[in-house]
């Protein structure tokens, strides 16, 4: 199956937030990246696909490395179509791979969603957990991407461990 092209105005947002994202990334060289996305800790951030409607970035959280699994993962921004002519940027990342069923879980997170100004936790179609937030394309600025990037780089640094702690039954430290 072949991917569309990408519209006008995909391609225009796309080029807008590969700029952010260089940005975002000279900002972190410079030791304020964290200040720029509001993060509570220090990331490294790789790019390691920007063809298409999908950009796919690797995430280390700095702080844990070396001592956590969860500690490298990926976050996705797709470019969406919205409205016909205009552009959507989606940013997510998934919290688990596999179907979530536990209703403990689900009830959890859907609490925790009141937290959060630009986004929240959603299921795909497979059944699996990811933390969304959407932002309109054509009027989009780098410090609105900023902060809609860091708010989900945020919640996967305090979700994740959680949420497989809890899929696990295993008690926090």
């Amino acid at each position: 199956m072949t991917t569309p092209p990408l519209t006008t105005a995909q391609q225009v947002c796309h080029a807008q937030v590969i700029d952010f994202l260089a940005q975002i990334h000279h900002a972190h060289i410079d030791h304020q990246g964290s200040e720029i996305l509001k993060t509570k800790q220090p990331h490294q951030i790789n790019l390691t696909d920007t063809a298409g409607a999908i950009i796919n970035l690797e995430i280390s959280s700095a702080a844990e490395v070396e001592t956590s699994p969860l500690a490298k993962w990926q976050l996705h921004i797709e470019i969406g179509i919205w409205l016909e002519h205009k552009a959507i940027i989606h940013l997510w990342s998934w919290l688990t791979d596999t179907e979530v069923r536990e209703e403990q879980v689900l009830l959890y997170l859907l609490r925790k969603n009141e937290k959060f100004q630009f986004g929240g936790f959603s299921m795909d179609d497979n059944g699996c957990i990811r933390f969304q937030a959407s932002l309109l394309g054509e009027t989009c600025q780098i410090n609105e991407f900023a902060l809609a990037l860091g708010e989900v780089i945020n919640a996967v640094d305090l979700y994740l461990l959680e949420i497989h702690r809890q899929l696990q039954h295993i008690p926090a430290i």
